[in-house]
């Protein structure tokens, strides 16, 4: 996560509140996350006895959101080959707009896993890592030019070896009601080098 915690988009059963002046929530259990046991052998000892819970509440203002969400779930050794622990995390953030101007910020803290919902790696019970960033956007007409900027810090890693900062500008451009295209130029920067790159892409969204 480059600013936020990567949400593991898995299969899940949601509720969704109606709209309470502004006010709405949302609970769901996810199918847990589970360590790969292509990256860690040991994950063959995992078990996921409950599903992973996640839950969002969003306050929504003539120009302006508020918003808050968490996740947990457990992760157990069927033969004590690792410590039992739990992953866990919240994040705050809000949105305001005046005009075509759109700001919105977010920041976010994990314990038990790093910057993604994943299953950690076995033996994350020291793990913490921190995530925030930073979206600036402006419309004219139809189209959207924006900047945005996060950091993710990971102290899984002696140092900053887990620590990232990804940069982006964009812009995108509404053909017709269905069909938007999109140029971005990303960087993306290292605590330790390594994976840094410099991206200019170019992309298109058809929507029905």
């Amino acid at each position: 996560g480059n600013g936020y915690f990567y949400a593991n988009f898995t299969p899940r059963v949601m509720y969704t509140s109606n709209s309470l002046g502004g006010l709405q929530f949302k609970v769901g259990l996810f199918s847990p996350s589970k360590v790969s046991e292509a990256d860690f052998p040991a994950a063959a000892d995992a078990e996921y006895t409950m599903p992973r819970i996640e839950a969002n509440v969003v306050y929504s203002g003539n120009n302006f959101s508020l918003w808050s969400s968490g996740f947990t779930q457990d992760v157990d050794s069927k033969t004590g080959a690792f410590d039992n622990y739990t992953m866990s995390g919240i994040d705050f953030g809000g949105s305001v707009s005046l005009g075509g101007l759109s700001v919105r910020g977010n920041y976010g803290m994990t314990q038990g896993t790093g910057n993604g919902v994943f299953a950690a790696r076995l033996d994350p019970n020291e793990e913490d890592a921190s995530q925030w960033y930073v979206e600036t956007t402006y419309q004219i007409n139809r189209t959207t030019l924006g900047v945005s900027y996060g950091e993710g810090e990971d102290d899984f890693i002696a140092g900053d070896g887990d620590d990232t900062d990804l940069t982006m500008l964009f812009a995108r451009y509404a053909a017709t009601d269905h069909l938007t295209l999109m140029a971005e130029y990303t960087t993306l920067g290292t605590g330790d080098g390594q994976g840094e790159y410099d991206a200019i892409i170019f992309g298109s969204q058809l929507t029905f």
